[in-house]
Order: C-alpha cells, then structure tokens, then sequence
C-alpha cells in the first residue's frame, strides 16, 4: 500500500425507527412517538497523497460522503465513535511542532475540542472508547521517546498513566466490553492484555518476533479480538477467543487491515488495497461476504463504527373532558383490567 498502515479506517452501523401507539390512561389519550434515529454513519480518514488527511463520515452503503474536518495544518486521522453516538474522538497532528493530540467533536463535525495538551515532538494518538463513553485510552509518547498508555476522561480532566513498560512500547489500546480489561499492541507486534487498574499486564498471543500483530479490536459480546497480522507472509485481518486461543485469518490471503467490529458484532470493517487503491470494506464476522464501499481515487483508512443514537420518544397529550362525573373511575377501571404498553 502506498500508506503506512496507521493511515487506514472505516466505521460503519445500522440504526432502527421505533413508533409506539396509543395508550389511554385514566381519559388521558397519549401517543408516544419516537423520531427517527440519528443515522449510523462510517468514519474514516481521506486524502490525496500531496495534501493532509482529514475524517469523513459517509452512510453505511458508502453513500453520500462528507468532510467533518478541515485541518491545513496537518493530518487528522485515527476516528473512533463513542459506544453511545453522541461523540467522535480522533486524532491531530500539527506539522509545525511535531506532536500531536486527541481531539473530541460532535457527529456533525461542530464542537472540535482537545483533551490533551500539544508539546512540541510528544505524540498522544490511537484513542479508543471505554464501553460507556466516559473514558479513553490513548498511546502517549515521552520525551524519551517511550509509549505509554493513558487514560482521559471524555471532558478532558483526570489525564494519568495506565501502563508503561520502559524496555518496551505499548499502544493501540482498546478496551473489552465490560471495561475490566485493555488489549493492546506490546513492543513492535505483540498482542498483551492488562487489567482496567494497569495490573497484571501478560501476553496474549505467543510470538517467534518475525512477525506483527496489532490493532486489536474486541468484539461487543466479549468472545473474541481481531487485528491485523502478517503470519502468512501479507497483512490479513485476524480473529482470536479472548483467552488467546484459536487464532486464524478471516480474509483467506486477501489483504486486509485494522479489522474492528460493527455494534451487534455481525460485520467487521477494514481497509485494503485488493482492488489496487485504498478503499474501506465490510465483510460478515466469520470473513464472508466482502464488500467495498469506497470508490475515490483518494487514500481510505483507519475505520470504527459509530453507532446509531437512540432518540427519546416525544409525547403528545391530550386529555378528553369527561361527559359524566362516572367517567374518571371507568377510565381508572380501564386502566386496572388492560395496563398501559409496556415494551
């Protein structure tokens, strides 16, 4: 690819329509209707080779792309929705001081705030949601030149280490979906686990050290993590049980990177230069089905999902004048035979 493989991304989700009808309580007529959901949108980072990347956000068939980001002054990348929706972490990097930050925007675009200080040649990159949107973590690299994993919370405050190992690097976190665990990518290619807390940090796939394991993605039901490695000579999007076993190729020696899970854990994004250009695919959890959905000439990367918002039902009132004083204690009878909707 002619992208180092940190430049590629994709995010992709399905959202539902949900309307509830009339309920009548005690004469009161009350129609709850929940408005149509915010669209599940895919995230990714774009951009010709002479000009800096930004994120983009297109719908789930690859249609209607749109910038969410405009940077002159360097490469924004590396998006990532928050579980709940509401949110999209990224980060910036600024050409004049050679460092970077994570950044913080709303689904539109609006809203573009920093959560880690800039420092001239420290990185703060690869952020990655907790599953309740509360917290992220983040590679931070020191003046030494060391990466560490960090935590943040989602407004900025109580930045503080999780993990470093001084003989080695540690980044590309991502965190299980009960929050009690953190996979990531140990020295140049090794796949480790440490606790939420930074204790028990331990290997969770053997490695020979001749080839590459990274960008771990941990599937929404807990069972499995896949990433992306090069055991078979190319990079393929992999599949791994939590507990490190069975760990095998999805994509059968077609090319593929930075694999991470759709919400309900039925697809997997990635990108892949199969089709001779850079370009964001999806295919089915046990690696059937895929299928491109980015068509530009321009280099397409780094995916996440970002998950449709649930918007709470509106309620319409109306309440019916009783034609008889009796009429109140029949509604309430009603009420106490045939109960409201519930669910």
């Amino acid at each position: 690819m002619s992208r180092s493989r940190a430049n590629r991304s994709i995010c992709v989700a399905a959202g539902l329509a949900v309307a509830f009808g009339p309920v009548i309580v005690a004469g009161v007529s009350q129609t709850a209707v929940a408005a149509t959901p915010v669209a599940a949108k895919v995230l990714f980072k774009a951009g010709p080779s002479d000009v800096p990347d930004q994120i983009w956000s297109m719908n789930p068939d690859g249609s209607s792309p749109t910038r969410l980001t405009n940077n002159a002054g360097g490469d924004d990348e590396e998006p990532r929705g928050a579980p709940d929706g509401h949110h999209i972490i990224f980060t910036r990097n600024t050409s004049a001081t050679s460092a970077s930050q994570i950044f913080i925007m709303a689904p539109d675009g609006s809203g573009q705030t920093a959560l880690t200080a800039l420092t001239t040649g420290v990185q703060d990159e690869n952020p990655s949601w907790s599953p309740d949107s509360t917290k992220i973590v983040y590679t931070h690299s020191t003046t030494a030149g060391n990466d560490e994993l960090w935590v943040v919370n989602a407004d900025g405050s109580n930045q503080h280490l999780l993990y470093s190992n001084v003989a080695e690097n540690a980044s590309e976190a991502y965190f299980s979906p009960d929050g009690t665990t953190v996979v990531f990518q140990y020295s140049e290619g090794y796949l480790w686990t440490v606790k939420a807390d930074g204790t028990n940090a331990h290997a969770l796939l053997a490695q020979d050290g001749t080839n590459t394991d990274e960008n771990p993605s941990w599937s929404p039901d807990g069972t499995k993590i896949a990433f992306t490695s090069n055991r078979t000579g190319r990079d393929e999007a992999w599949v791994v049980n939590a507990d490190g076993s069975n760990p095998h190729s999805l994509t059968g020696g077609a090319q593929a990177e930075r694999p991470v899970w759709s919400p309900d854990g039925t697809k997997l994004a990635f990108a892949s230069d199969r089709s001779e250009s850079d370009h964001i695919w999806v295919m089915n959890a046990d690696g059937t089905g895929p299928t491109q959905l980015t068509s530009s000439t321009v280099f397409n990367g780094q995916p996440d999902w970002l998950p449709a918002v649930a918007v709470a039902p509106t309620t319409t009132t109306t309440t019916a004048a009783p034609t008889t004083t009796a009429a109140p204690a029949a509604a309430a009878q009603a009420v106490t035979a045939a109960p409201a909707f519930t669910g």
